[in-house]
């Protein structure tokens, strides 16, 4: 242990405490508030997200296909979402 940086320490304590931790309380409370097919949809967006981070961070190229991928990732959450008229 005393050869792990200091700095690699923290990535890990960040993981668990904000990425899992938080994570998945935000998603069992939201999962007993909110419908589960608009919650779900979240794990349609994560990969949208890691992509602009990985581009605005990393300075990860946008190819063509990315964007299109994304363009449809995004219409088929936005179909998911939108609200429809439910019999009464």
């Amino acid at each position: 242990l005393a050869d792990i940086p200091i700095k690699a320490f923290y990535v890990f304590l960040y993981l668990g405490l904000i990425g899992s931790m938080l994570g998945y309380s935000l998603f069992g409370y939201l999962s007993k508030e909110l419908d589960a097919t608009l919650v779900a949809t979240y794990t349609y967006v994560n990969p949208l997200i890691a992509l602009i981070l990985g581009h605005l961070i990393l300075q990860e190229e946008l190819t063509k296909i990315l964007i299109l991928a994304s363009f449809f990732i995004l219409l088929a959450v936005v179909l998911i979402t939108t609200d429809k008229s439910k019999p009464s």
